[in-house]
């Protein structure tokens, strides 16, 4: 939770945005979509087995009409007197059988056919008669052995039946009411496509279908070509409502027979009748996706609208942060985000003006501080004091004292510069050959002196007494504090491209790395290396200065780097 929470927080602001977009907008329209869809589904798949139960109760009333009114010519055909002749009437020559068949009877049987167009066959087993009268009249011996005539003849009510798969036909015992002995049985073949056509025309998928009689015998199957077929036993007396069979549930729906003993039995397998709301769920599904995707293009939209203005102004302030001062960001609008832009760049404005104000009033004050000092000191008053001393020490014959006084002038006419900011790098130099021959005369000469100077860059202007605050800390605490080897100084200057660089290298002692760290950032004993450092930072800008490296033991370098020929910052 914790690593979700910071996840989360130090995401960017747009994906944060973005995120509660989807959570406001997209997950409802989800939710509420997915629920719509389990309702529309489970909706439509009720209306599907409606229509279903209302398709088997059409069919059944329509089957089991047509079987009543086969039944109903078979009672009328039972008691005909006709018929009932015809059938116990001992024949003494062909004439009679001729008359009786014939001239009477098929008159009857068509009428029966011309109003009954489901009717195929009609046929009479006579148990009076062993010979075939007519085309209507059979011996009875020819179905005695059938085995459903002991069936049959056990009762006087009608039995379809079903042979061969595709043969439906009613068998009735006819009862001689006079008292004959005879055995009489009638026969009535039906049309069985015409019969079942109402389930031929049932339409739901894959599916299985019986209509079985009382016994469970099959009167009609139908089934796809290698769909699974299941044992009309394992359809149960029509309470089930679900059936398991090798690993597969089936769902089962039986719609009785209201005038007969019989039932269709429908079964297929759980959820296919969902199949047939698949293109409206494909429409609702089309639906909810476009307004997901609609969604998210707005939340995205929207996003950008908001989140590239705030992004734009995070920008600008990272590149302030790294330096550079220009505002890039502008607003025209008046929304809280635009009055930040606005704001944001009045406060640049107004801190560009203050760094100005700093600028200047850090130069003033330099320029202050070096005007007190050449004030402070009577250049001319100090100047003849050296020139006295200077005349004296020569007429006493005391060389050594005359040299360090004109060096001692040399370096003050130099460092004091008429009290100027700036001096030539030919000057700033002299400065410091002065400086380091006092040094080595105080010294008894234990160190030397390396100039390595390009004379192209004599005459550049640099700011004054940038050097001797660098050569001094290179004698005071690099030289002077080693032993075993004799101390070795080195100032350069060379011109690199666009860049002025100095260079002040001794083998002195070093510095540690804690005391290096903190050498530009740490004031030390009057105008040390950190005040040069900003001083020429506060000239050119940060992207010059001095930089420092050494090791303990063997020396140190320090470089200043100033541009060639570019005017100080204003």
């Amino acid at each position: 939770m914790k690593r979700a929470a910071a996840f989360f927080r130090d995401l960017k602001f747009r994906y944060k945005l973005l995120c509660t977009y989807l959570f406001v907008c997209v997950i409802p329209i989800v939710l509420l979509g997915s629920f719509c869809v389990y309702k529309t589904q489970e909706y439509f798949v009720e209306q599907a087995d409606s229509r279903l139960a209302v398709s088997l109760k059409q069919a059944e009333a329509s089957i089991d009409r047509k079987l009543s009114d086969q039944e109903r010519i078979a009672w009328s055909l039972s008691f005909n007197s006709t018929v009932l002749r015809s059938l116990n009437q001992k024949y003494g020559s062909y004439y009679e059988m001729y008359d009786q068949c014939i001239v009477q009877l098929s008159p009857v049987l068509q009428t029966v056919f011309t109003y009954n167009s489901v009717l195929e066959e009609i046929r009479f087993y006579s148990g009076a008669n062993d010979l075939r009268i007519g085309p209507y009249i059979l011996p009875i011996s020819e179905v005695s052995d059938a085995e459903w005539y002991q069936e049959v003849m056990a009762d006087g009510v009608p039995h379809w039946i079903v042979q061969d798969g595709e043969r439906l036909f009613l068998a009735q015992q006819i009862v001689n009411l006079r008292g004959e002995s005879f055995p009489n049985l009638l026969y009535l073949e039906t049309d069985y496509r015409q019969v079942f056509e109402p389930l031929y025309q049932i339409d739901n998928g894959d599916y299985g279908l019986y209509v079985l009689d009382g016994q469970g015998r099959v009167l009609f199957e139908k089934k796809p070509s290698g769909f699974p077929q299941l044992p009309p036993e394992r359809l149960g007396d029509g309470s089930q409502r679900e059936v398991r069979e090798d690993g597969a549930a089936y769902s089962l729906l039986t719609v009785p027979f209201s005038s007969h003993d019989m039932s269709i039995c429908f079964y297929q397998p759980v959820g296919a009748a969902g199949t047939y709301v698949g293109n409206m769920l494909g429409i609702v599904f089309l639906i909810i996706a476009l307004c997901t995707v609609l969604s998210m293009a707005v939340s995205w939209l929207m996003m950008l609208f908001v989140v590239r203005r705030i992004e734009w102004l995070t920008d600008n302030m990272q590149a302030i942060q790294n330096g550079e001062m220009e505002v890039w960001v502008t607003s025209k609008g008046n929304d809280e985000i635009e009055v930040m832009i606005r704001t944001f760049g009045a406060m640049m404005g107004h801190i560009r003006r203050l760094i100005q104000q700093v600028r200047e009033t850090a130069a003033a004050k330099r320029e202050f501080q070096l005007k007190a000092l050449y004030n402070q000191v009577n250049p001319h008053f100090l100047y003849n004091s050296l020139s006295v001393i200077n005349w004296k020490a020569i007429d006493v014959g005391a060389e050594d004292i005359s040299e360090v006084t004109q060096l001692l002038s040399t370096f003050y006419r130099t460092a004091l510069n008429h009290g100027k900011d700036t001096i030539t790098v030919a000057n700033e130099l002299e400065n410091v050959r002065a400086y380091l021959r006092m040094q080595q005369i105080m010294h008894d000469r234990e160190f030397t002196v390396e100039f390595q100077v390009q004379e192209e860059a004599a005459n550049l202007q640099i700011p004054n007494f940038i050097l001797q605050p660098l050569v001094e800390n290179a004698l005071l605490h690099g030289i002077d504090n080693m032993t075993g080897r004799k101390g070795l100084l080195q100032v350069g200057c060379s011109i690199q491209g666009e860049t002025l660089l100095f260079r002040v290298e001794d083998n002195g002692c070093g510095i540690p790395p804690r005391r290096l760290a903190t050498v530009l950032t740490q004031d030390s004993d009057g105008f040390g290396i950190k005040n040069v450092h900003e001083r020429i930072q506060l000239f050119y800008g940060k992207e010059y200065g001095v930089s420092v490296a050494s090791t303990v033991g063997e020396g140190t370098r320090v470089l200043v780097t100033l541009p060639c020929g570019r005017e100080a910052l204003s």
